[in-house]
């Protein structure tokens, strides 16, 4: 069986930021006043936004496993979300190749 050397995964949204399990948003009355407001299973009620682009974090949680990957393409995938904002995915990534990856080439 042979070694996963090459991952295109350009264009595929993995920036996209999603709603971690057990999250739910929606406008309600929240510290007097109606606003955006998350709320967890447990009752936690928050108006920070707890989305993180889950796809990302995937990919460099399984960049470790994969000891033969030379090429990575990541590219048009908005890994700051779609403001700019978000660095979890970029950071996750970064730190996954930094430690896992010695002769790679990206796109």
């Amino acid at each position: 069986m042979g070694a996963l050397t090459t991952l295109d995964v350009s264009s595929n949204n993995v920036g996209e930021l999603v709603l971690p399990e057990g999250w739910a948003s929606g406008i309600e009355e929240f510290e007097g006043k109606y606003q955006y407001v998350f709320t967890h299973t447990d009752g936690t009620k928050q108006t920070t936004d707890p989305s993180k682009p889950l796809g990302a974090i995937a990919i460099a949680n399984a960049i470790p496993t994969m000891g033969a990957l030379t090429n990575l393409n990541i590219s048009n995938n908005q890994l700051t979300g779609e403001y700019g904002w978000e660095t979890d995915g970029v950071k996750a990534l970064a730190g996954a190749i930094k430690v896992n990856v010695s002769a790679l080439q990206f796109d």
